[in-house]
């Protein structure tokens, strides 16, 4: 079912100025349209309905004020000048006071975020300056909007490349982050490869979260297997493609509620979808974002919701880069290197990656004053499933367990096993 709050009057006038501005763009009214989960018809017969709202407020407000005025004006004496804006319909109706009018622009701001656009830190000064002077009297809020409308900090990323870019984050999940991390205690996961993940393997990171106490959560790739569209030959005797997806998509909703919050990085399974809709020649807007794949309903008419937002707190990036509480920088990738010293070395700072399943090793480099570590963090796959059957004949075995780092100090998480191969409920 829809989430009706999205839909409030509130939410609408926070995208309104967006859509003024942008509505004949096709692509950004529709991702506005996604973004509130609704199609874009709705959003065209909703905005309209809220259009002919603040008509008849403005209508309201000049009929009272001109009636206030003939009360308040003798007879025989000449009416006031009309104060300045005095029949304008006041956008602090919605926001009265001078803090919610600049959160109204700064959501307004994240709002333009969300449907592909830039924002300027000038911008946002702006707009708390010019509240200040709403506060004081001399501008009125409408004079704000106006001004932001009118100004050139709103434009649309320039070039074809960077239009293409952008096309591709939308398409992969990527989203911009507003949350402030806490990089105490970060877990790291690498390789679940659901649905063939380890049996044991949800069940071990919520143990892992309740001794640990996590404050940050990340991924290094490869959530998901898609073994039926490998490039490679998949198994006959496992899931078709549409069934592995929806069991993927199970399993990735339950780590969802672990972890509501998870960062993760691009990989070779991750991308999947992308590299086979690239190689049989599929244009990007044909294709479901990744997120809407992993978390989407698709409805009977066709289109595709996250329930109660759900996924919203999951981000996907190239690689994620981490300022520990010791000041240095952690770089999480899927897989840099087999040889993870000279990742660090070449890198030049702390690393982080997965997609090697036999390697599970933390490497220290000593650099220019400071010590920088590496980890290579296993993985969390069922190593007895037909997806890994290429993997049977090597003498190295994947090594089940994941990673983390403490205050700034690399630690390995293995899972301790017991000979069928299934966790023993011992947390290390």
């Amino acid at each position: 079912m829809k989430d009706k709050r999205i839909l409030t009057d509130d939410r609408l006038h926070e995208c309104k100025l967006v859509w003024d501005r942008y509505k004949n763009d096709e692509v950004s009214t529709r991702k506005l349209a996604d973004e509130l989960n609704v199609s874009h018809s709705t959003v065209q017969r909703r905005f309209q309905a809220y259009e002919d709202h603040l008509d008849a407020l403005r209508e309201q407000q000049a009929a009272q004020k001109e009636a206030e005025r003939q009360v308040a004006t003798p007879a025989g004496k000449a009416a006031p000048a009309k104060p300045k804006h005095n029949g304008d319909y006041q956008y602090s109706s919605f926001k009265p006071d001078v803090q919610n009018v600049i959160d109204g622009i700064l959501d307004e701001q994240l709002a333009m975020r969300e449907i592909g656009l830039t924002t300027d830190i000038k911008l946002v000064m702006k707009a708390i300056r010019m509240a200040e002077k709403i506060g004081k009297g001399e501008y009125t809020t409408a004079e704000i909007v106006e001004a932001l409308l009118s100004d050139d900090c709103g434009k649309r990323n320039s070039g074809e490349q960077k239009l293409k870019d952008a096309s591709r984050r939308e398409f992969e999940g990527y989203t911009e982050r507003r949350r402030e991390e806490d990089n105490r205690r970060i877990l790291i996961i690498s390789d679940l490869h659901a649905p063939y993940q380890h049996p044991d393997a949800l069940a071990f990171l919520k143990a892992l979260q309740g001794k640990y106490l996590f404050t940050r959560h990340i991924c290094t790739g490869d959530e998901l297997d898609f073994h039926a569209m490998s490039f490679h030959d998949s198994d006959p005797d496992l899931d078709s493609a549409g069934l592995e997806l929806e069991k993927g998509r199970r399993v990735m909703w339950e780590l969802e509620k672990l972890f509501p919050n998870l960062d993760l990085a691009y990989s070779n399974h991750g991308s999947m979808t992308w590299r086979k809709a690239k190689h049989g020649g599929f244009p990007r807007h044909l294709i479901l974002s990744y997120r809407n794949s992993v978390f989407g309903e698709r409805l009977r008419n066709g289109d595709v919701i996250r329930p109660q937002g759900r996924g919203d707190g999951w981000t996907w990036y190239p690689q994620i880069d981490i300022r520990l509480p010791n000041g240095q920088i952690l770089t999480a990738v899927h897989g840099y290197s087999t040889n993870i010293r000279l990742a660090v070395q070449k890198s030049g700072q702390n690393v982080v990656q997965g997609h090697y399943h036999t390697k599970f090793e933390i490497a220290y480099c000593q650099g220019y004053g400071q010590n920088r570590f590496g980890i290579t963090g296993g993985c969390l796959i069922d190593d007895r499933s037909l997806a890994f059957e290429y993997n049977k004949l090597q003498p190295e075995r994947p090594f089940i367990g994941c990673s983390g780092v403490l205050d700034s100090i690399p630690v390995l998480f293995p899972m301790p096993l017991d000979s069928n191969g299934r966790w023993t409920g011992q947390v290390p």
